[in-house]
């Protein structure tokens, strides 16, 4: 365009006559043109003494030859200031992560005849397996293997541990940390879980009347608290249990609930369970305090395809109860034993009644 040629020229002639002939276009309708404004930006710089020094100033004399033939000569000052420092930081991170896992496992029948007991988290225990989750997954899974006819009658007894970790960057909620990178004597910015919604398997039990203070069952407002299109899936799930917390937790820091579900095996059973946990309100010392998003999560949702998600605000655990892939059937031996000892020991019982 002409107005590319007049940015080439140095003469004032030539840049005068490019811009006549960009004129005319304009004019003629050959070109048609937008204008668009911009807010003004003003930016005021504090000179500095050390950065003075990154300035650099270079010359370069330009020579005109007038139509007289004499020459015109002038200077053209150029000023470079690198390493500008504006005071602009990045504001500190926040990072918020939520996990769950069963943290103990206990079949056994009414006898106390145990069949297996441990934490398949730390513990190394036959016929009890731990998968914990893979990068970006968000589900921890247990397996028992044990025969169908074996376990029947027994209960299992399942302890869950939910935990919220603090892995934010330390910032510090001043005036003159965010101006200046000078901290003094403020503490770090803490942070809160003050609600979090865990969905229970509908078919374990979960013992109120056990649950430590910061676990109830009283839900908060559906409104407040979750997205319009989950209300109904999230009133007929039944088993469900609100976690709260006021501990402050410091960047690097966390904090867990416990508690404990159970189910009487029978015939017929469903042998998986399926438990998510998500977190509906994290509160800061950051100013203003933050609120994370409405709860989304569909209770009804089959665990496995939540693994696809990018939040980090929920997490679930599943143990499902298959069928023996071969080994030692030791489990089952001594189950069937058991069942037998309770047999005899009612009809022995039963049978000195009478005789009495």
């Amino acid at each position: 365009s002409y107005l590319e040629k007049a940015a080439k020229e140095e003469g004032t002639e030539e840049k005068t006559y490019y811009y006549k002939k960009q004129k005319e276009l304009i004019e003629n309708g050959i070109i048609k043109t937008k204008s668009a404004y911009t807010t003004p930006l003003r930016i005021k710089m504090e000179p500095i003494e050390e950065e003075t020094e990154n300035i650099k100033v270079t010359t370069k004399e330009l020579i005109k030859t007038n139509p007289d033939g004499t020459e015109q000569v002038s200077t053209l000052w150029e000023y470079k200031n690198e390493n500008i420092d504006f005071g602009i930081i990045e504001k500190a991170k926040q990072n918020y992560w939520v996990y769950k896992e069963i943290t103990n496992v206990d079949l056994s029948f009414g006898n106390s005849q145990t069949l297996l007991r441990g934490n398949p988290v730390t513990e190394s225990i036959q016929y009890l397996k731990y998968l914990p989750s893979q990068p970006f997954d968000r589900c921890n899974l247990t397996d028992i293997e044990a025969e169908d006819g074996v376990i029947v009658g027994s209960t299992i007894n399942l302890t869950y541990k939910v935990t919220f970790i603090n892995e934010s960057e330390i910032s510090y909620n001043t005036k003159n940390y965010y101006y200046y990178g000078e901290k003094g004597n403020a503490e770090p910015s803490v942070a809160r879980a003050t609600k979090m919604i865990d969905y229970i398997d509908e078919d374990l039990v979960i013992d109120k009347s056990a649950l430590p203070n910061n676990i109830t069952t009283e839900m908060p407002n559906m409104d407040d608290y979750f997205a319009q299109e989950i209300h109904e899936k999230i009133r007929k799930h039944d088993n469900k249990l609100v976690l709260t917390a006021d501990e402050s937790i410091l960047p690097g820091g966390k904090i867990e609930w416990t508690y404990s579900g159970s189910r009487l095996l029978t015939s017929g059973d469903d042998l998986e369970f399926s438990n998510i946990v998500e977190c509906i309100e994290i509160k800061t010392s950051e100013l203003p305090s933050r609120t994370n998003i409405l709860g989304n999560l569909n209770p009804e949702s089959e665990i496995t395809t939540l693994n696809s998600s990018t939040e980090s605000d929920f997490y679930g655990a599943e143990l499902i109860i298959t069928n023996p892939t071969g080994g030692d059937r030791r489990i089952e031996i001594y189950a069937i034993i058991t069942g037998i000892m309770i047999v005899l020991a009612g009809g022995i019982f039963i049978i000195k009644k009478k005789v009495l």
